[in-house]
C-alpha cells in the first residue's frame, strides 16, 4: 500500500469517443488516499453499463474492448482506496459516445 495523502478523487475528466468494431482502451486515473485502488461501475442514466463491448478492469481503471452498438452511454465510476480501517471513495459520472 502506498499513501498518496489529501483526499481520494477521479482526475479524469472526461473519456474519449470511440467507434462501432473498433478497439477502445483508455485508463482512469485518480489520485490521494491509499494506492492501490479498485474500480467499479456503480450506475448508469437508464441502465447501469458500459458501451456494450467495453468492460472496466477493477484493478487499473482502463475501460477496453471493441464496442458493438453506437449511442452515448452515460454512468458513474466509483474509485475505493486500500486505507484502513476506513476506505476513501470517490465517484464520477462519465459518458462515451459511440458512433
Amino acid at each position: 500500500m502506498t499513501t498518496l495523502g489529501g483526499p481520494l478523487v477521479i482526475v479524469t475528466s472526461s473519456l474519449p469517443a470511440g467507434t462501432k468494431g473498433v478497439r477502445y482502451l483508455t485508463t482512469l486515473l485518480a489520485s490521494g488516499g491509499s494506492s492501490p485502488y479498485s474500480w467499479k461501475l456503480v450506475h448508469g442514466i437508464g441502465r447501469p453499463q458500459l458501451p456494450v463491448g467495453l468492460h472496466l478492469n477493477p484493478s487499473t481503471g482502463a475501460i477496453s474492448g471493441r464496442p458493438t452498438r453506437s449511442g452515448t452511454y452515460v454512468f458513474s465510476i466509483r474509485v475505493t482506496d486500500s486505507s484502513t480501517p476506513t476506505h476513501q471513495t470517490a465517484t464520477r459520472v462519465f459518458s462515451i459516445q459511440i458512433s
